[in-house]
């Protein structure tokens, strides 16, 4: 398969298409989750975060140097998508954006930081090919944000 070439503005596109299932397999399990964001905290290296309940299965199997496969559907797929879930992907209630488009974790949302290893395309959809590098839970009391937390070290 072609690999995607990262630049600025398909990078963008990818984030902003809002639909994103991420699998991983454990032994030979495979846990998958879908996830309404996914954000870019750095260019270069390219890191993502992508945000889930701590209670979904994939947190608490995911460890350090995991590999996970992200499947990013187009438009085109979006209608699947809606009706697979029964509704129409949107931020969790623990997920809130504020006027200065910061993004505040709630305690119950787990921030997991990831290196891109290769973005391919498949057909109307594209793949991308994550390690984990470590994963961040705000603290009790008082969300914070990425930036606060020190994750997102140069965002944006």
């Amino acid at each position: 398969m072609p690999r995607a070439k990262s630049t600025d503005s398909n990078i963008g596109e990818i984030f902003t298409l809002g639909v994103y299932v991420l699998t991983l397999k454990i032994n030979d399990d495979i846990v998958q989750t879908v996830t309404p964001q996914l954000m870019p905290i750095s260019w270069n290296p390219l890191l993502l975060v992508a945000s889930i309940k701590k209670t979904d299965p994939l947190a608490t199997s995911i460890s350090k140097d995991q590999t996970i496969w992200i499947n990013v559907l187009m438009a085109g797929e979006r209608t699947t998508v809606e009706s697979l879930l029964e509704s129409r992907p949107k931020l969790p209630d623990d997920v809130e954006v504020h006027q200065d488009n910061n993004t505040v974790l709630s305690k119950s949302v787990l921030a997991l930081e990831c290196s891109v290893i290769e973005i391919t395309e498949q057909g109307d959809s594209l793949l991308i090919i994550l390690r984990s590098n470590r994963h961040f839970m705000p603290s009790q009391g008082q969300p914070l944000t990425l930036r606060q937390s020190g994750l997102a070290s140069h965002f944006y």
